[in-house]
């Protein structure tokens, strides 16, 4: 595996399957640095993307609990978000176990259709980022008990 420029030797981690893992897709210094100090108070091993390759090796490598997204990470010419769009395209059953949170000036704070319409579990106002540990523990908390309860279903139903 090679390193990103965002990881460095120094910073090895030994691997532990039972780590929970999040991933920070953003460029801003100040954001990132920000959320990974968030997202490690909340339990998590934090890595960092700065661009879609990063994130494309980090997710081929590693299963993340939760992504956090900027609306500006990653976005082509027609205005899409690319990071989010990579993740709409995984198979249900990886992308399910994804809590991806995207954040934004455009966006209003947890904002259900929104988060539906693009394919997110929950959106952030970065207005709102001061609200990002109790947003997120409890997304996370909320999104793990669902999914705990249909898996239960499924494996009920014969179908896990």
């Amino acid at each position: 595996m090679t390193m990103s420029s965002s990881q460095n030797t120094t910073d090895f981690v030994p691997y532990d399957e039972t780590a929970k893992r999040a991933l920070v897709c953003d460029t801003d210094a100040a954001a990132q640095k920000f959320l990974t100090a968030a997202i490690a108070s909340l339990g998590f091993r934090p890595d960092l993307a700065t661009s879609l390759e990063e994130l494309s090796e980090n997710v081929k490598y590693n299963q993340y609990d939760i992504v956090v997204v900027s609306e500006a990470f990653s976005v082509n010419p027609k205005g899409q978000n690319d990071a989010v769009s990579f993740f709409q395209d995984l198979p249900s059953g990886v992308r399910r176990k994804i809590l991806l949170i995207l954040f934004g000036p455009s966006l209003n704070t947890l904002d259900n259709m929104t988060a539906y319409g693009l394919g997110v579990n929950v959106v952030i106002n970065t207005r709102d980022m001061q609200s990002f540990l109790s947003i997120a523990g409890k997304a996370y908390a909320e999104n793990e008990r669902f999914f705990r309860m249909m898996n239960q279903l499924y494996s009920l139903a014969g179908k896990s």
